[in-house]
């Protein structure tokens, strides 16, 4: 009970609550749902995995559903006094060798993500190795940190951004593939002008 307070009031005061606190890599959806036996119908809402736009690749699409399910195995996938917390979580929980341990683990998994990108630009990858160390040097203090640990998750965080990166990336690419991104040329923009 007070462990659940603590989290909810001041570890999220301090790190912000990721994601309205929902899971990151699901999305809700409304279907109607018919009765058999007496034929009335009500809403009902479901949860399944995000989807992955067209634009983006099948090797990219890949990529992101290794994040994704690396990020939950590590982060959401236990539910404890209403808090999700995952495997790194219970690791953190042995004083320093366990701050280690999921340290190296989470750079491997970032690793693991840079060398398939390839070209990851150096801001996203400062920004994704400052959410690691941030982590790191919280979970260094013995109690307050895992508690703040559980709800920073650097590894969804990352997912995130790189999900992000990666997204945007695809769609300003099909945006000029098919023509819906104008730029107009130098001598265009003149004879525009000169037509006045």
């Amino acid at each position: 009970m007070f462990w659940n307070y603590l989290v909810k009031r001041y570890a999220k005061k301090v790190v912000g609550e990721l994601n309205e606190g929902k899971d990151p890599f699901t999305e809700e959806y409304e279907y109607e749902r018919k009765s058999f036996l007496s034929g009335t119908t009500k809403v009902v809402k479901r949860r399944r995995e995000k989807t992955i736009h067209d634009y983006v690749p099948e090797r990219e699409k890949e990529l992101i559903r290794y994040m994704r399910k690396k990020s939950y195995r590590m982060e959401l996938v236990f539910s404890f006094c209403g808090m999700r917390l995952g495997w790194i979580n219970i690791i953190k929980l042995v004083p320093v060798i366990g701050d280690i341990c999921s340290l190296i683990f989470t750079l491997m998994v970032f690793n693991n993500i840079k060398k398939s990108i390839g070209n990851m630009p150096k801001d996203l990858q400062t920004h994704c190795l400052a959410n690691i160390m941030i982590d790191f040097a919280f979970s260094l203090v013995p109690i307050v940190g895992d508690v703040v640990s559980i709800a920073f998750k650097p590894n969804c965080r990352n997912a995130m951004i790189i999900e992000e990166f990666l997204d945007s990336k695809y769609r300003k690419l099909k945006n000029v593939q098919d023509g819906s991104l104008r730029i107009r040329s130098p001598s265009s923009t003149a004879n525009s002008i000169g037509d006045f």
